[in-house]
């Protein structure tokens, strides 16, 4: 189908925690990026993965924006006994397969110090397509990046 298969999610998090650690490694080298107000963005399993990265990352990452998370990012991840991540906005849909991401949202939230903010839109919207039904999503990201 042209899909990639990492396995596991646990085994896609760790791969893309390698990748997330090369791109903060590369931005250090510029001259012009302020490492200080680093942020990382995902929708869907990149949202999974931006969580697992402010939290594994938290020194080196400002915020992060998690559109779209999956429960997989509760039921793989191991982050309940270590440092909980702060400065995340979560983004979701109440009605995108049974109000999972919604779920998943909330309950990341509940592990995230602040500060912190969950927005859930009332659509069945899932991932790029929050984009699409829900275009005032860009201004809230924008908003949340300039606190």
């Amino acid at each position: 189908s042209g899909e990639y298969s990492f396995g596991t999610s646990a085994t896609f998090l760790s791969l893309g925690l390698v990748d997330i650690q090369g791109a903060l490694e590369w931005l250090k080298k510029q001259n012009n990026v302020n490492m200080k107000a680093v942020a990382l963005m995902g929708v869907g399993a990149g949202g999974d993965l931006a969580y697992q990265g402010a939290r594994q990352l938290a020194r080196q990452i400002h915020s992060a924006i998690v559109i779209s998370p999956s429960p997989s990012a509760l039921t793989e991840g191991t982050f309940i006994s270590e440092r909980p991540p702060r400065a995340v906005l979560f983004c979701a849909s109440s009605g995108d397969s049974s109000g999972s991401s919604m779920m998943a949202a909330e309950s990341l939230a509940n592990f995230t110090e602040l500060p912190k903010k969950v927005v859930i839109y009332q659509s069945n919207a899932h991932g790029l397509s929050m984009f699409y039904k829900h275009p005032e999503i860009a201004q809230e990201i924008l908003t949340w990046l300039r606190q």
